[in-house]
C-alpha cells in the first residue's frame, strides 16, 4: 500500500564537467529542477548559473516536498 504517489515527466542533461540537471514537470503542472552535483561549490555554481535563489532550493527528500504542493 503506498502513502503517496505522483507522476511525472522530464529530460535529463549531462552537463561537461559532470554536473547533471534534471527538468520535469510533476502531474503536467509543477515545473521542476534537480541539480546534481560532486561538491557543493558545483552546486552553488549551478545555482547561480541557472539564476535560481537558495531560499528557493528544496533540500532533504522531493517526495515530501511534492506531496506538500500537491495536496497542501
Amino acid at each position: 500500500m503506498k502513502d503517496f504517489e505522483f507522476w511525472r515527466i522530464g529530460w535529463q542533461y549531462f552537463l561537461p564537467d559532470g554536473d547533471v540537471v534534471d527538468l520535469e514537470i510533476i502531474e503536467d503542472k509543477y515545473p521542476s529542477i534537480e541539480l546534481k552535483s560532486e561538491t557543493d561549490d558545483g552546486l552553488r555554481a549551478l545555482l547561480n548559473k541557472f539564476n535560481i535563489k537558495e531560499e528557493d532550493v528544496i533540500t532533504g527528500p522531493s517526495v515530501f516536498a511534492v506531496r506538500g504542493i500537491l495536496i497542501g
